[in-house]
């Protein structure tokens, strides 16, 4: 059967590879496109099995061609010349292109409701406030959950990357953050559990690393240099267990380094809110809320040793169906059917 045509663009990107952040989570989203839509990128269209999206020697362009459907991210210039039915990512918020739009797209099943919800719930407006203003009536097209994928290739990290990210993580017990650095991003208060936990197991180790936004001080433990993205499920296992976003959008968008901790098989300390409730069920038993919930979790995990180990990593792959290419690119096709 003949697929239907997607037309796509993530800002003023000629190509698209997963290097980082927003590039990672979209290549993934579009390569699960693809298993439904003969995908086109800046109207190059993409191969299954290929690495990159576009052509790096061809200018970003408005579609070339009549599309079944239009995805735009961060370019409002392309979008606002796409024709219909058009889509765009639900956040940052703009409202010419709001307006614009036929349907909005969320990652997670919490933020796609506290959308729905927003121009008639209080509570949900003001969640949202900081991200959409205050204004009424802002969200009038629907909205579809589409989720994030995860990537089949984590499932299998080469043991002997394994072991030599093991060895730069100095051999203990490492509790990883991979991704933005800033003050404002890093878990302080896991980071805080851990250095209480690390006074009583001194083989405890705090890791970061990742696109240094801007310098950080006085941080415990032991900064890596930025992890290239084939490296990663390697980095993910040498972690005794990794940690989740703190900040406030965290409360209701997804996060890939969760997603990529599920595929690996290594546990995740993660604060409780109702994205992380979402992603890794009400029974998952590393939830934290202050940083002395978070020293015992950490306590646990590391006196429980192998066996309560695997049983958190049984756990989360039993999730991860949730997250799989087909599912998400199955999501996205029901939604333009509904256009």
């Amino acid at each position: 059967m003949k697929k239907p045509k997607l037309y796509c663009l993530l800002g003023t990107n000629r190509t698209l590879e997963p290097t980082g952040g927003d590039k990672i989570n979209e290549a993934r989203f579009l390569r699960s496109a693809s298993a439904y839509f003969d995908v086109y990128y800046n109207n190059i269209l993409y191969v299954n099995g290929c690495e990159t999206f576009g052509h790096p020697e061809i200018d970003v362009s408005p579609p070339s061609q009549e599309y079944d459907l239009y995805y735009v991210r961060n370019n409002k210039e392309i979008l606002l010349q796409c024709g219909a039915p058009c889509v765009t990512m639900a956040v940052p918020y703009d409202a010419e292109v709001f307006d614009r739009v036929d349907g909005l797209i969320a990652t997670t099943q919490t933020w796609r409701d506290l959308l729905v919800k927003r121009d008639e719930d209080d509570e949900a407006r003001a969640i949202l406030k900081d991200w959409y203003g205050d204004g009424p009536d802002l969200i009038r097209k629907p909205v579809f959950y589409v989720g994030q994928a995860c990537d089949p290739g984590f499932r299998q990290p080469m043991p002997r990357r394994t072991l030599r990210f093991r060895h730069a993580f100095t051999n203990g017990d490492a509790i990883g953050y991979f991704g933005r650095i800033a003050p404002a991003t890093m878990p302080t208060i896991a980071m805080t559990g851990v250095m209480d936990v690390a006074r009583f197991f001194p083989q405890l180790q705090f890791i970061y690393g990742g696109f240094v936004r801007k310098p950080v001080t006085n941080q415990i433990g032991l900064q890596v240099p930025p992890i290239a993205y084939d490296d990663m499920p390697a980095a993910i296992a040498a972690c005794t267990a990794v940690v989740g976003n703190e900040e406030k959008d965290a409360d209701f968008l997804g996060s890939g380094k969760i997603i990529d901790a599920m595929a690996v098989g290594t546990p995740v300390l993660a604060k409780l809110n109702p994205v992380r409730l979402e992603q890794l069920g009400e029974d998952y038993p590393l939830f934290y809320r202050d940083r002395w919930e978070a020293a015992l979790k950490l306590h646990e995990l590391v006196t429980g040793g192998g066996p309560f180990r695997q049983l958190i990593a049984d756990f989360m792959v039993k999730r991860l169906e949730l997250h799989h290419p087909d599912e998400v690119g199955r999501r996205l096709y029901e939604a333009w059917r509904s256009l």
